[in-house]
């Protein structure tokens, strides 16, 4: 475990916009009841992803990934909640449209549309560390 920069997921000014998960009648029939769903697409340059039921930390790994730090939550949010986020990935790759160039970054999605913001601190995070590698033996 080393102390490396890291971001902290809290409430922004205004207030947190997150609808309480209530049950979706677009989840699949066959899921289990309290378990939430969540679905994550890119189309013409926006990512978006759409949660129903879950908690705000199983929104975590997708914000570390995207942000290149980890996320830790520091909202104290403890319940479910349906929310849909929609933002212009920071290294855009494919063809941008006209949709793209009006959606916000990462950042601003995250304060915007849910009421919750990054904030950049340090914090342990666990790192692995290889001391020797070798190729294999031929057999």
């Amino acid at each position: 475990t080393r102390e490396l920069p890291e971001y902290a997921l809290t409430p922004a000014k205004g207030g947190v916009k997150l609808e309480d998960g209530k049950p979706d009648p677009r989840a699949p029939r066959d899921m289990k009841p309290n378990t939430g769903w969540f679905s994550t697409g890119m189309s013409g340059g926006v990512e978006k992803v759409e949660f129903s039921g879950v908690p705000v930390i199983r929104l975590l790994p997708i914000l570390s990934n995207e942000a290149g730090r980890t996320v830790v939550d520091k909202s104290g949010l403890t319940g479910k909640y349906n929310f849909t986020l929609s933002w212009r990935p920071a290294l855009e790759k494919a063809a941008a449209d006209d949709a793209a160039d009006s959606t916000p970054d990462l950042f601003t999605a995250i304060q915007e549309q849910l009421g919750l913001k990054l904030e950049p601190t340090k914090g342990p995070v666990e790192v692995l560390v290889i001391d020797h590698i070798e190729r294999p033996a031929e057999n």
